[in-house]
């Protein structure tokens, strides 16, 4: 059960496609609320977020957060530990209304204002009413790559492209053991390069919060590693309390080829040999892949084309219970080229891939094996004067049933049978006397069990079509209650909704006021500060390039731009008579140039430089500040000239002793 919810609603006259997006949020804990704010923005909502250790937001509408999936995506990755996202008026695959919930449950009436909407969205949420929206998967990528890329180089360059790549296998060797340990379920595909590796991903199917202190982020030189959860392609909702599950969109049953790898393959058949998709993707988990599976049908073979069978191919026939269909030997190229094109040739497509030929070779190869027991269900089906669900007996075939006891048990299931199993091993043994009877006696069950069936369903429609009236008339009576409020008080709402959207407006325009007043406080005592002589301002570059003629004795470089034409705007800039004091943004920059300015030009780094401010087209700098990075840099200067001198006595000793 969730324990500590943040209940939101939105502000009138605010949404995401706005300027500014504001909520007014209850934090109810253990079902009582333990703080109220009357308007929040999304920051504010991650900084509760964390500081409370809050488990969920409950909405009414989760619509208001974001518009799309990958908004909402966004927002959740800005949280060190992602929220449940809970609409509270999703209930059983239908919408309904927060009043409406109100009138049901008790806890409230009448219009609510916003602060009031987000208290009961919390508390639903706390006693299980609603759905929770879905954005990410059950998994997460874990990447790890090369920090940087050793430029052009020899020896030297090989060495450290080396030593790179054998920390990134490193790393990767140390989260595989992390995985391990914690028992934690991953795909690995990985980009070799000599003894060591260029990068990895790892596919973990276990959401984001299970890696918390067993992997973590990493940005280094040598390295990088990026952790991230695995996004849904549509939002999709739960109903509190369920475990997330995936069912085939059809009762289709297929036969999958699969050739794993950083490009997995994968060919999926019917029972009939017909190909109905070939595809390849790239960095393809075993996730990704079931789910594309399921929207074509029901996987009842996994195959593969090599012996002995990939982990990942052996761990998705597991997962899915299916047949694992492994070839005695691992099939040559020549085969795979010869199974693949008759496959495709017979259905009119083109192997792309070398990934596609696996794969289909694989499914092809696995289907030819159980064609002729296929052919047998067929032709054994025939016999029965009554429709054979043939690929329901095909897949009893598949799984080890003999043909004649897998098409009766096929049509057993077809009309809810449910006759002892030896009853039916009796149709298989015996003399054709024998045979015909237990089929007679069989066939006379089927009837019965129909027209019982028949007579069930008679009844359900009868008790359907009284709820039908029932619902109807209730909605009626629903719809005349709202056509009376309208007539009764046509304009209230109206005045009432416009006078939330002016306040809502007062309220922004206030914000934005007080905002302005204290930048111009804040501008008008740093122009003080100029006016006296403890401050300076300083041009930025930028506002000069497009500019000829001018001088100035103080500079901000705040772009990047080629060494010889900073110099050349540099000499157009100095006074001809007094020196030129040039900021650069960092120490890297000022490095970069030392030495090659054109006299009479002192550079400074702004790092060196405390109480900058940045205003428009200057950077206000405290004098006394501009005198110790002086002084610092000369400093720094003297500590060159001595370090060139110990040098130069060092070379000069070493030729001498060299002499003697």
């Amino acid at each position: 059960m969730l324990r500590r919810i943040l209940g939101l609603d939105v502000l009138p006259g605010s949404s995401p496609q706005g300027a500014s997006l504001l909520f007014a949020a209850v934090l109810a804990v253990d079902g009582k609320v333990v703080e109220k704010w009357r308007e929040v923005d999304l920051d504010k909502i991650v900084e509760i977020v964390s500081d409370r250790n809050v488990e969920a937001l409950a909405l009414d509408n989760v619509y208001e957060l974001a518009t799309n999936i990958d908004e909402l995506s966004r927002f959740l990755k800005r949280f060190p530990r992602s929220p449940r996202i809970i609409q509270v008026t999703f209930i059983d695959g239908e919408t309904v209304s927060i009043e409406a919930l109100c009138a049901l449950t008790g806890i409230c009436s009448g219009k609510l204002d916003p602060l009031q909407t987000a208290e009961v969205c919390a508390l639903l949420a706390y006693n299980g009413v609603g759905a929770e929206a879905l954005v990410f998967e059950e998994e997460t990528l874990i990447r790890v790559g090369r920090g940087r890329v050793p430029g052009q180089g020899g020896m030297s360059r090989e060495r450290f492209k080396r030593n790179i790549e054998l920390q990134v296998k490193r790393k990767v060797r140390e989260i595989s053991e992390a995985l391990r340990k914690n028992s934690l379920d991953y795909d690995l595909f990985i980009r070799k390069s000599g003894e060591g590796l260029t990068g990895a991903t790892f596919i973990v199917y276990a959401p984001r919060e299970k890696l918390n202190g067993l992997v973590k982020n990493e940005d280094g030189h040598e390295l990088f590693v990026r952790i991230e959860p695995v996004g849904r392609e549509k939002i999709e909702f739960q109903p509190l309390g369920a475990k997330v599950s995936y069912k085939p969109l059809t009762e289709k049953y297929l036969i999958v080829g699969i050739d794993p790898g950083m490009s997995t393959g994968y060919a999926v058949l019917d029972l009939n040999g017909r190909v109905l998709s070939l595809e390849t993707g790239r960095l393809l988990g075993r996730g990704d892949l079931m789910r594309r599976l399921y929207s074509i049908g029901k996987p009842v073979v996994i195959a593969t084309d090599v012996n002995p069978p990939p982990a990942y191919v052996r761990k998705i026939a597991a997962t899915l219970g299916c047949q694992l269909f492994v070839p005695s030997r691992s099939l040559s190229i020549d085969e795979k080229r010869r199974l693949a094109l008759e496959a495709a040739e017979a259905w009119g497509l083109k192997v792309k891939t070398s990934h596609e030929r696996d794969s289909l070779a694989a499914a092809y190869k696995a289907f030819l094996y159980y064609r002729p027991l296929f052919e047998e269900v067929e032709k054994e089906g025939e016999k029965y004067d009554l429709p054979v669900p043939i690929d329901e007996a095909k897949l009893l075939v598949i799984r080890g049933k003999p043909v004649s006891i897998a098409i009766q048990e096929a049509m057993r299931k077809h009309v809810g049978l449910r006759l002892p199993w030896e009853r039916f091993e009796k149709f298989s043994a015996g003399t054709e006397i024998e045979k015909m009877q237990g089929e007679l006696e069989f066939l006379k069950r089927v009837v019965e069990e129909l027209v019982h069936e028949n007579n069930l369903l008679r009844h359900e429609l009868r008790k359907a079509e009284e709820r039908a009236q029932r619902s109807e008339e209730a909605l009626k009576r629903l719809l005349q209650l709202k056509e009376l409020g309208k007539r009764l008080n046509p304009e209230f709402s109206k005045m009432e909704a416009r006078i939330e959207m002016l306040q809502s407006e007062i309220n922004s325009l206030k914000s934005v006021l007080e905002n302005t007043i204290l930048e111009e406080k804040r501008l008008k005592e740093t122009m003080y500060s100029v006016v006296l002589g403890e401050k300076i301002a300083v041009l930025k570059l930028s506002r000069l390039l497009d500019k000829s003629g001018l001088r100035a004795q103080y500079l901000f470089v705040d772009k990047e731009l080629p060494e010889d034409y900073l110099f050349r705007v540099l000499g157009e800039i100095k006074p001809p008579s007094a020196n030129l004091y040039v900021f650069f943004r960092n120490q890297h920059e000022l490095q970069r140039v030392k030495g090659k300015l054109p006299i009479g030009t002192i550079p400074l780094s702004i790092d060196w430089v405390n109480g900058v401010e940045d205003i428009g087209d200057f950077v206000v700098l405290p004098i006394e500040e501009i005198e110790k990075a002086l002084s610092r840099q000369g400093e720094e200067v003297e500590k060159e000239r001595l370090r060139r001198l110990l040098v130069d006595y060092r070379e000069e000793r070493r030729r001498s002793m060299g002499r003697v």
